[in-house]
């Protein structure tokens, strides 16, 4: 395995193979792979939000999701709804 800040290869030649295509790709061709990328990683930690608290509402995950990331980025985000949600939860 050949692993490089690009990800995991079988080998150089597959590496240098992946990064003339990337090379190749327009402006919106690559945005739309960040956009892709950005979207799992939500559904990823919406994922665990919700195997966490598996009687919320859409509408919490998605507020929790957000508190998660946008604190992962250094803003703090705490809505005063979703922290008695939290709160709620805990003193169960």
């Amino acid at each position: 395995m050949y692993i490089t800040v690009f990800g995991e290869f079988q080998n150089e030649k597959v590496e240098k193979f992946y990064l003339e295509r990337l090379k190749k790709l327009t402006i919106e061709q690559r945005w739309l792979i960040v956009v892709g990328m950005r979207q799992v990683a939500v559904d990823m930690v919406r994922a665990e939000v919700r195997k966490k608290y598996p009687d919320w509402e859409k509408r919490f995950v998605n507020l929790e999701a957000t508190r998660r990331i946008m604190e992962a980025h250094g803003t703090t985000f705490r809505p005063p709804e979703l922290m008695a949600k939290l709160k709620e939860h805990d003193n169960l």
